[in-house]
């Protein structure tokens, strides 16, 4: 195998490992800037790491090309993959008897089940369905927030809305950065915050002294237990097959019920 082969089956963050050196300072805090926040890669946007790291959009462009890939979706997706599959793997080594448990059959089962709740949620036109509808069709723009690691849905919600031609735009939910963007926030906006209880609690405190938006925020969840915040007008619950205690509430549910609710906007 040559030293070109060997390079490209090593994982990204190993490959930077070893190539730090040759690197430029501005790349070197790139590097240092991705090294560091591995644990929330899926959620970094090409502007935030520049300004992060004091450096140019053009200057992340080129880091990726460093390495081979087109740009920072390309680099950001092998990121991405490595670092599930490095989780995934630690995972099965920590929790074998549970996890040779789980077959296809299951995941597929899982799926049906929470599709199948989706749609009877639809079709019973209740716990605020058709007001979150009604509320994206006549805002001048949609805000999504997704919180901690539904912020993934948030930006899922975010692109399916532009293409279907709604006006709208993510804000990330990390720490209480997104602060200072709600104040972008119009009347005639609506925004949509997307988070379960244990991020929820972090942000309840942050939104205690803003509440002026209260008329045009819903809150998605999957959680059944969650109150009405105050500074939401009215929360929407996402049906979802519930887990055991250490598994995390289903990202198949939030797509499948953001799916259906984009497809009734036509």
């Amino acid at each position: 195998m040559s030293g070109e082969e060997l390079m490209q089956q090593m994982r990204v963050m190993e490959r930077i490992s070893l190539a730090y050196q040759t690197l430029s300072p501005q790349l070197q805090r790139v590097a240092d800037y991705l090294e560091k926040n591995q644990h929330h890669i899926w959620q970094l946007r090409n502007m935030d790491i520049a300004a992060a790291c004091n450096v140019t959009p053009s200057t992340i462009a080129r880091f990726a090309n460093r390495f081979g890939y087109s740009g920072f979706s390309e680099l950001q997706a092998a990121l991405v993959s490595d670092f599930i599959s490095r989780h995934a793997q630690l995972q099965a080594q920590t929790t074998t008897d549970v996890v040779t448990n789980i077959t296809n059959e299951d995941v597929l089962q899982r799926l049906k089940t929470d599709i199948d709740s989706i749609q009877q949620i639809i079709r019973n036109d209740i716990i605020g369905f058709s007001r979150l509808k009604s509320s994206i069709l006549h805002a001048h723009r949609v805000h999504v927030i997704g919180l901690g690691w539904l912020f993934s849905a948030g930006i899922y919600l975010e692109n399916t809305l532009l293409d279907n031609e709604i006006d709208a735009s993510v804000i990330n939910g990390a720490g209480g950065f997104f602060i200072n963007e709600l104040q972008r926030i119009k009347k005639d906006d609506f925004l949509i915050v997307i988070g379960d209880r244990q991020d929820l609690q972090l942000f309840d405190e942050l939104m205690k002294f803003n509440r002026s938006i209260k008329p045009q925020t819903a809150l998605i969840s999957s959680d059944d237990q969650l109150k009405n915040p105050l500074w939401a007008s009215y929360s929407v619950i996402v049906p979802t097959n519930k887990q055991p205690a250490k598994y995390k509430r289903s990202m198949i549910a939030y797509i499948a019920f953001l799916n259906a609710l984009v497809e009734s906007l036509h």
